[in-house]
């Protein structure tokens, strides 16, 4: 009972459901670029592994270093609050680490390339990076949009997924961006500069805002191209599961623009992020 409570708690320090939710965004990736629904072959699946188990090695090794700011701003996390401790996680992160790069290169070395740049990314992100407003938050945010790719990288014939990848990039970063307003104490304790502590919160949640949207409209383009029917459909799937909630959660905080409140938003847009993968599906 107390290995499963452990496991538990590794994979919580993992961020199971982003990782997942990577895993998944690598399928995709892979289908957009050669445009069919591919279950047979093996490499779309080792470079989801190589993605998602990439993912989690940032994350650990983010809370590693972020442990004092994160007993202020997340306090229920397992590094933080010593559930895990540093020399535990520090044997997690290097077994991810193995795993990214050992799956990825089995996928091919173009696939071990992206993995290769996508982890020197997060080590640069947690070394230095995440110091820097904006900076810190782009990286991250490119680094989640670019696992779309993965198809173009296995695939030498595919195709590069230009508007699903961009509408990513600009949705990531407008998370990023509203995820600095709620570490905003832990930052100030920490002495550490982000976009919120340097613009202010009502600055930052505008341009949320605005990336947001622009987002929005970035998935809708692909659809000046379709057939008239599919063009409704996927218009239809996107106001649906998309830009619906989008709205919701952008009404949640303007009704209630408390720190509390901006977590649990950021917590839901996981949520958002997975209903835009079926959006996605339309473009296949």
């Amino acid at each position: 009972m107390q290995t499963l409570s452990k496991l538990f708690t590794y994979l919580k320090a993992m961020r199971l459901i982003v990782c997942v939710c990577a895993f998944l965004m690598a399928l995709e990736g892979y289908w957009l670029s050669v445009h069919q629904f591919d279950l047979a072959s093996l490499l779309p699946i080792l470079a989801a592994i190589a993605a998602g188990s990439g993912l989690a090695f940032a994350n650990v090794l983010n809370d590693i270093l972020d442990r004092e700011a994160d007993r202020v701003n997340h306090p229920h996390r397992p590094i933080a609050s010593g559930k895990i401790k540093p020399l535990e996680a520090a044997g997690l992160a290097v077994l991810l680490l193995v795993v990214s790069l050992s799956s990825s290169l089995l996928a091919g070395w173009r696939m071990f390339l992206l993995a290769s740049v996508l982890l020197v990314l997060s080590i640069f992100y947690n070394l230095w990076a995440k110091k820097v407003p904006i900076l810190g938050n782009f990286i991250v945010a490119l680094s989640g949009a670019l696992i779309l790719s993965t198809g173009y990288f296995i695939a030498p014939e595919g195709d590069l997924p230009i508007f699903p990848l961009l509408a990513a990039l600009l949705f990531l970063l407008a998370r990023e961006f509203l995820e600095t307003v709620s570490d905003a104490p832990g930052d100030q304790l920490a002495g550490r500069r982000s976009i919120a502590t340097v613009l202010g919160k009502a600055r930052v949640l505008q341009i949320c805002l605005a990336l947001a949207l622009l987002a929005g409209v970035v998935l809708g383009a692909p659809a000046i191209s379709m057939a008239s029917d599919s063009r409704l459909l996927y218009l239809a799937t996107l106001a649906l599961i998309a830009v619906l909630p989008g709205l919701m959660f952008v009404a949640a905080i303007w009704r209630d623009s408390s720190l509390r409140n901006i977590e649990s938003v950021i917590y839901k847009t996981r949520a958002l992020l997975f209903s835009s993968l079926i959006a996605f599906l339309w473009l296949v």
